[in-house]
C-alpha cells in the first residue's frame, strides 16, 4: 500500500490515452457518465503538460472532482438533448388512462381525488377517463 501512495504520477501521454479511451468507450454505452471521467484525465493531461503533478492518488483526487462537478452539472442537459424521448423527473405529469372505482379516480396504480371542477357522482362506477394532469393529490380528467 506505501508504494501505491509514493507512485509518481502518470504522464501526459497515459493520461491522454485514458482520457480518450474513456470518451471512446461513451460512444457505445450513452451513459453520459463515462464521457466525464475521460474529460477529467484529459484536463488532468492539460494539467500535466504545465504543472507536473507527484502523486498517481493527487491526479487521481482531481480527475474525481473535475468529473463529478461535469457529471452534476452537464449530465441531465445531454440526456435531455440527446434523448429519443422525453424525460421526465415526475412520471405522474404525464397523461393517460384512469378508471372510477370507490369514488376515486384509479390512475397508474394509485387512488386519486378528483379536481375539484368536475363531481364524481357524475361518473359510473368502473368508467374510463382520460386523466390530463395530476396536481395535488387531485386527478384532472375528462370523459371520454
Amino acid at each position: 500500500m506505501e508504494a501505491l501512495i509514493t507512485a509518481s504520477g502518470l504522464g501526459f501521454l497515459p493520461l491522454l490515452a485514458i482520457g480518450l479511451g474513456l470518451i471512446a468507450l461513451e460512444g457505445l454505452l450513452f451513459s453520459f457518465i463515462i464521457l466525464w471521467f475521460g474529460v477529467g484525465f484529459l484536463i488532468v493531461a492539460l494539467l500535466e503538460l504545465f504543472y507536473h503533478v507527484d502523486t498517481f492518488l493527487i491526479q487521481l483526487a482531481i480527475v474525481a472532482v473535475i468529473s463529478m462537478l461535469f457529471i452534476l452539472l452537464f449530465r441531465k442537459k445531454l440526456l435531455i438533448k440527446f434523448s429519443k424521448q422525453k424525460h421526465s423527473d415526475n412520471f405522474f405529469n404525464e397523461e393517460g388512462y384512469g378508471v372510477v372505482k370507490n369514488g376515486m379516480i384509479f390512475y397508474k396504480g394509485t387512488f386519486w381525488e378528483l379536481d375539484g371542477s368536475l363531481n364524481i357522482e357524475d361518473f359510473k362506477e368502473g368508467e374510463r377517463v382520460f386523466v390530463s394532469k395530476v396536481r395535488e393529490n387531485r386527478a384532472i380528467v375528462n370523459h371520454i
